[in-house]
């Protein structure tokens, strides 16, 4: 984790299960300081804190968004941010309820969990005080309210699992959703040597220099068709440090994760098939590996699929009466 910034999205919250079971150590519904109701569950302010303050962040990492005045399309950008908020806040709720009715618990393994992640929290930063002072200032809550919200979000990840798991795809719908989003699900495997046209500046070498620079990746090439171990070239000769101690490889869809020339390459060539790439990085020594097939990819596409079909069925519980939602407005409307 990066001691500068903690970053947990509010789907993130949800999907990455950072914490472990429990009840919360205060009664929520005891408490009038609540955003809404979900049924005869509240969230409360705390809980909404989070979820809004985990918005924002995602928002300013993953959008650019800093100023919760400027438009996303037609919208206010402090509009979409309250409504993803409060979706993910209404979605715990429903899951969390739905868990209990189907007797699912947290476990020794979810607490040990969730210890793990606050400690590592406090030794990145070094002090507890640190930390606490740092989930503060990012998630507006303290770290045991963070902990208490966490317990719940773990529950509802839990609930989430086992209800997916459940979720039946047949191979036809599996083979079908591949053909649609082969760019997505479509990949392949390369391994490559970089040989930097960058100085220490990185700035364009001179074309004297980028000459040299092209030799000594033909060079290299020579090498390969030699039958030399690439992985072994890759780390004696590379300049990506991403990987040049994995062999050079990547593996990749073809959705614009990697340079124009570098993509076309790898997609365009065949089992055997080596070569070398200019791109705007240097001079790339590349060795074709594989290209997935449908088997490859079908595990993944199951797992989006149950996913998407949950998330259908969380919609119609969403519109469920015993779930209906009544806002506490003035406290949405205090979030600024």
């Amino acid at each position: 984790m990066n001691k500068k910034w903690i970053y947990i999205s509010a789907a993130a919250l949800v999907v990455a299960g950072l914490a472990a079971a429990g009840i919360f150590m205060y009664n929520k519904n005891n408490n009038n300081d609540y955003v809404a109701k979900v049924g005869t569950e509240k969230i409360t302010k705390t809980e909404y804190t989070l979820f809004w303050n985990s918005t924002k962040l995602y928002m300013e990492k993953q959008w650019g968004i800093t100023d919760l005045n400027q438009n996303i399309g037609t919208d206010k950008a402090i509009d979409v941010a309250k409504n993803m908020a409060f979706d993910k806040a209404v979605e715990l709720e429903i899951e969390t309820a739905k868990a209990k009715q189907n007797n699912i618990a947290l476990e020794k393994k979810d607490e040990d969990e969730i210890k793990t992640y606050f400690d590592e929290i406090v030794k990145n930063y070094g002090t507890k005080a640190d930390a606490e002072k740092e989930i503060t200032k990012q998630l507006g809550v303290n770290m045991d309210q963070y902990m208490e919200i966490s317990k719940q979000i773990k529950l509802s990840e839990k609930f989430r699992q086992a209800e997916q798991s459940k979720i039946q795809v047949t191979e036809e719908e599996m083979k079908k959703h591949y053909e649609e989003d082969k760019t997505e699900h479509e990949k392949v495997t390369v391994r490559h040597i970089l040989v930097s046209i960058k100085d220490k500046d990185n700035k364009d070498l001179p074309a004297d220099k980028q000459k040299e620079v092209e030799k000594k990746a033909n060079d290299i090439l020579a090498k390969v068709k030699a039958g030399e171990d690439f992985a072994a070239l890759a780390k004696q000769y590379s300049e990506d440090p991403g990987s040049k101690d994995t062999g050079g490889e990547y593996t990749f869809a073809k959705n614009g994760q990697m340079v124009k020339e570098f993509e076309d390459w790898a997609f365009s060539a065949k089992a055997g098939d080596v070569g070398i790439v200019k791109t705007q990085f240097g001079y790339h020594i590349m060795k074709f590996e594989k290209k997935s097939t449908f088997e490859d990819a079908k595990q993944e596409i199951k797992a989006e699929m149950q996913s998407k079909k949950y998330l259908d069925t969380l919609a119609q519980w969403k519109k469920d009466a015993q779930y209906s939602v009544t806002k506490n407005q003035p406290i949405i409307d205090s979030f600024k």
